[in-house]
């Protein structure tokens, strides 16, 4: 049986002008067509959750008074992208709760993080590093200094679709210890509609990221969106280890790829160790993780992340 259809009583009523309208000997009120029905008290309830309704409640009001009709569409298209927002927030929900659990399970990354089995401050293994001489002409080098080097590699892979750093020894040594405790770690990317999770996991000195959702599908055959390689063999002689990302921008931009990456630098490379304590609570217990905190976390890096452009504001 078909749902009965439901109609907006339109009702009419007299709102009262300033006085200047009796100059014009016209008369002090006008009428304006209005609708009282129980789904648009509905969707302006909701409007007016809204923190900035206060701040416009006289223009919303004057926009109402004028066109009726605009209003209504204007607040059925707030009301979808509300709920469109809510639809996206619960899939993202459910599908980090599957990762977590996959992960739980899976003796690669729960490990017990608590305790620093990496190597001592400064130095790293060298095993299963990728050798420089594949990439770069080793020969041509061995005079210049760590900053020509350096300036060599970035404009190198500043002309392709790729990433690059130059980081110092200690800095490295760090994040490779960590990344040995912590191998896999979520990173929240902001877009129009919420947030995009990214799944990164570490591998010796290679870094992959995967969007959560291919994950879900794919599990650890899902291909990288993100390839990272970190080339250690000038770290003794020179005292940096250079770094390249390569991108698929099919998936995320060069700009987007970098936000990410920035992210899981200030995870894996704080100082303090409080920001490193959440990856290390993500590891310890990945099926209780709260994954709101990597939000909370990426807005309050706002300071840190100044002059970066942030990717849901881009084109």
């Amino acid at each position: 049986m078909a749902a009965p259809m439901r109609f907006c009583r339109l009702t009419w009523r007299r709102t009262f002008l300033p006085l200047q309208a009796f100059a014009s000997g016209g008369t002090p009120f006008r009428a304006i067509q209005t609708c009282s029905c129980a789904c648009s008290g509905e969707k302006e309830a909701e409007l007016q959750e809204n923190p900035f309704f206060s701040k416009y409640k006289n223009k919303i009001d004057q926009f109402r008074k004028e066109n009726p009709g605009e209003y209504e569409a204007f607040v059925e298209e707030k009301k979808e992208k509300r709920e469109k927002k809510r639809a996206d927030a619960a899939t993202n929900k459910e599908a980090i709760k599957e990762q977590m659990n996959w992960i739980g399970k899976n003796p690669r990354f729960s490990q017990n993080a608590q305790q620093d089995t990496g190597p001592s401050p400064g130095s790293f293994s060298m095993a299963g590093a990728k050798k420089l001489e594949s990439v770069l002409k080793t020969e041509l080098i061995q005079d210049k200094t760590a900053e020509e080097i350096g300036k060599i590699w970035k404009d190198y892979h500043a002309q392709k679709d790729a990433l690059s750093a130059v980081i110092p020894k200690d800095t490295y040594a760090m994040l490779h210890a960590r990344t040995n405790m912590c191998p896999a770690f979520l990173l929240p990317m902001p877009r129009e509609q919420g947030y995009e999770f990214f799944l990164l996991q570490f591998s010796g000195h290679e870094c992959h990221f995967t969007p959560l959702i291919s994950f879900q599908a794919h599990k650890e055959n899902a291909p990288s969106c993100i390839q990272i390689v970190h080339y250690p063999d000038l770290a003794e002689e020179k005292g940096i280890v250079l770094m390249k990302a390569e991108v698929d921008t099919k998936i995320l931009t060069t700009l987007e790829a970098k936000f990410l990456v920035d992210q899981m630098t200030m995870y894996y490379t704080a100082r303090s160790d409080q920001r490193f304590s959440i990856v290390r609570n993500f590891t310890v217990k990945p099926t209780e993780f709260d994954h709101m905190v990597l939000i909370r976390e990426l807005e309050s890096l706002g300071s840190a992340l100044e002059g970066q452009p942030r990717p849901d504001k881009t084109d």
